[in-house]
């Protein structure tokens, strides 16, 4: 059996590493600024640290003694450059294959984050795993993961999404980029640390957006992000303005002492061939860049953990040669086989890693050489994804070529049943165990069973502890499993998955149960029914039918959204040519007497409160009284009444 090395940590320590404290300052030194929110919620589940879930490998490193002694240490940036350039690609777009063309035409290397939805044609992953494009998780839906949808749909969206592009493309992931940047909800400010210890439990290391990390509590850690050195606009790029950002961000490095990477994106949004020959230029003319680092997202992120979770001793000098042993996590645990690049302070030849000699380069300032995972510790070629959805997502990944099959089962409640089938032929070793588990189940220890014998079916009940209540239950809790193994040495990967059965959620006051869209309709003269009908008690008008939430509805927003697009489906469906608009009824239940505030109401056609008509785009105040209100808002039916997912998100200042 191949065995994972580790070492204990030397006394004897000359590393200079004093950059790395430097790098990381602003992830750990950050203030605990959401700690007050979490008094919202019945209770909050922490996680014990990412890093208790890494496998490390250790590796020896012989470099000759000369005329000097030197000094060992770890370069910032992958060999040795000055920093990093990637870019970053969103959705499940159709022009990313060509983008990905472009890349590597010149050189240029980035991620393009995507997709998964069930209504929509997936992208083609034989084509992108042609062009060697590399990938990362958008959520599956697309969705606005903290305004609009409750905790466990929220899980959902992060967690399948990692297990799907992992199977379809056979390489692991470890970025997330949010969908239209939604990670606030300033009306549920919790929502921020569940989605961040959420992204931590499915094993995400790297996110894009910067002022989601900056504004996390120092006990979650997202490892790294990235500063943004773009090409103008998504659809009409522009050499000059690329050339003007980059001076921007080379002319002030501070960025560099925390995250030295910029990149390009955010869409392949080209419309036409003048859009793509500008792209072009870009690419031509910062090609080759001698002092660039051009990777991925993953690559960089890798990297980073690398920097992180880096350890290396000093051991007795041996035959004419210093001793130091590495010890580094698992590739297959950080998402790339990314090498670390160590600097060592006099020029040498004839570094050994492991007693084998290695490639390395001299300059002014000494040597630098690589030092990579060994094969059991690499990422894994093959994965597979075998879900027990009774509507499983659709994989185009035909037959499983994992010599591990898993299949995961509710043997009772809250207790999960793993059962493992060995193929014929296969040789499994160094199995791991890894269950990735909503918010509301404490995340169990990882498992590290005897291996499997060949054909050989296992069962494995895990009883799970229940931490979370009230808002954590609600919805269809998605329970994911991750196993990893060697099969004839060789690191390959499976998922395996199920949803717990729904729980609806409570009636409640708020907005998504006392709110009613209308049917649409073309006479302006109803115009003059919502004032009336804006005072509370008042009966709907009998001229309109009237939607209220569907259960489906319930079951996925929180209690202060409602899904109009849904609602409205079928009338967008028949709509006419002619002008079309329709109404939203809110009955407001308020403790207190103040002022409704909500930025969104600004865009609506009519505006009816208690009575009064109002208008807060031209600066009229909503007051509210203590009990019921009724607030009425009329739309004009256009081209985003369909994506109107929420009407409004809204709260209440008390009065003086």
């Amino acid at each position: 059996m191949i065995q994972d090395n580790s070492i204990e940590k030397s006394l004897m320590h000359d590393i200079t590493l004093d950059y790395v404290t430097k790098a990381f300052r602003n992830i750990f030194m950050k203030p605990f600024t959401l700690a007050l929110s979490l008094l919202s919620l019945f209770f909050i589940p922490l996680l014990p640290a990412a890093d208790a879930e890494l496998r490390f490998y250790t590796r020896e490193i012989e470099i000759p003694q000369g005329s000097s002694p030197g000094q060992l240490t770890i370069c910032p940036v992958f060999d040795d450059k000055e920093f990093a350039y990637s870019a970053r690609w969103d959705d499940s777009n159709r022009n990313h294959y060509r983008m990905q063309a472009l890349m590597q035409q010149n050189g240029f290397k980035g991620t393009f984050f995507l997709n998964h939805k069930p209504d929509q044609k997936s992208m083609n992953f034989q084509k992108l795993n042609l062009l060697n494009a590399d990938l990362g998780a958008h959520s599956m839906t697309h969705a606005r993961i903290a305004s609009e949808i409750n905790i466990n749909r929220m899980f959902w969206e992060v967690a399948e999404i990692r297990a799907i592009i992992e199977a379809e493309a056979d390489q692991p992931i470890n970025s997330y980029c949010f969908s239209d940047g939604n990670f606030r909800n300033m009306t549920r400010k919790q929502m921020q640390r569940l989605i961040a210890e959420s992204l931590q439990r499915v094993g995400y290391i790297h996110n894009m957006d910067k002022k989601f990390v900056d504004s996390l509590p120092q006990d979650l850690d997202p490892v790294s992000y990235t500063y943004y050195c773009t090409a103008g606009n998504n659809r009409s790029p522009s050499l000059v303005a690329f050339e003007k950002n980059l001076q921007k961000m080379l002319s002030d490095p501070d960025w560099q002492e925390d995250q030295p990477v910029l990149s390009m994106g955010v869409h392949v949004w080209m419309p036409n061939q003048k859009s793509w020959d500008a792209m072009e230029s870009i690419y031509q003319k910062y090609a080759n860049q001698e002092q660039w680092w051009y990777c991925t997202q993953t690559e960089y992120a890798a990297y980073q953990k690398l920097i992180q979770q880096a350890d290396i001793s000093v051991g007795q000098p041996r035959e004419n040669h210093n001793l130091y042993t590495i010890r580094l996590p698992y590739g297959a645990d950080i998402g790339s086989n990314v090498s670390l690049t160590l600097r060592y302070s006099e020029p040498t030849t004839g570094i050994l890693i492991d007693g084998v000699a290695c490639a390395s380069r001299t300059d002014t300032e000494g040597t630098v050489f690589n030092v990579g995972p060994p094969p059991f510790a690499s990422v894994p070629q093959l994965i597979s994804y075998q879900p027990m959805d009774e509507n499983p997502p659709v994989l185009s990944k035909e037959p499983i070529k994992t010599a591990l099959t898993a299949r995961l089962e509710l043997s009772k409640p809250h207790t999960l049943s793993l059962t493992l089938k060995a193929s014929p032929e296969s040789q499994i070793e160094n199995l791991r165990i890894r269950y990735i588990l909503p918010p509301k189940y404490q995340t169990p220890a990882i498992q590290s069973p005897q291996p499997l014998l060949a054909d050989e079916t296992r069962h494995i009940e895990l009883p799970l502890q229940l931490v979370g209540r009230g808002e954590y239950l609600w919805g269809r809790p998605f329970l994911l499993c991750q196993i990893d193994y060697l099969n004839h040495e060789q690191p390959e990967r499976v998922y395996t998955s199920i949803f717990e059965p729904t729980v609806p959620p409570p009636l409640n006051e708020k907005y998504r149960d006392n709110s009613y869209v209308s049917t649409f309709f073309t006479d302006r003269q109803l115009w003059e029914q919502a004032l009336l009908l804006s005072i509370p008690g008042t009966t709907l008008s009998p001229s309109l039918e009237w939607i209220g939430a569907s259960d489906e509805e319930r079951l996925v927003f929180n209690e202060n959204i409602s899904d109009m697009g849904e609602r409205l489906r079928l009338e967008l469906k028949n709509k006419s040519e002619e002008d079309q608009y329709f109404m939203i009824v809110s009955n407001i239940m308020s403790t207190k007497e103040g002022t409704l505030i909500s930025k969104n109401l600004r865009y609506t056609t009519e505006l009816y409160l208690n009575g009064q008509r109002l208008s807060p785009k031209n600066g009229d105040p909503l007051p509210v009284k203590q009990g019921e209100n009724r607030l009425i808002t009329i739309h004009k039916v256009n081209k985003f009444t369909g994506r109107l997912h929420h009407n409004f998100t809204y709260t209440i200042r008390g009065s003086k």
